[in-house]
């Protein structure tokens, strides 16, 4: 994603989520622009990312409902991830389990 294109899209498009109370994300990665809202029941990000080998932008949207009775049971990962929508294994590796790192 160029440049001058990424400060247009964090311009326009920033500014409508900003004002949802959306905020932008510095996640490190040049291509991808990620916008996140956090209430005390759910994560909801907003992702815009260019394709590495097509000239056009991806844009994502996902919702991540939190469950603090579910999340602190002792049921297993397989169990919590029935009950939830949270891909336990996947957060485990690449949030060190830290719920406030979802992306």
């Amino acid at each position: 994603m160029n440049k001058a294109f990424r400060e247009l899209l964090i311009k326009k498009v920033g500014k409508e989520l900003n004002r949802k109370e959306f905020y932008l994300m510095d996640l490190g990665y040049k291509n991808i622009i990620h916008f996140r809202r956090k209430t005390d029941s759910y994560i909801e990000i907003v992702q815009f990312s260019k394709d590495k080998y097509e000239t056009c932008i991806t844009v994502a949207s996902s919702i991540v409902f939190l469950d603090e009775k579910i999340e602190n049971s002792n049921l297993n990962w397989k169990e919590k991830s029935k009950k939830t929508n949270i891909n336990y294994p996947f957060r485990n590796e690449y949030c060190d389990g830290n719920i406030d790192k979802i992306s």
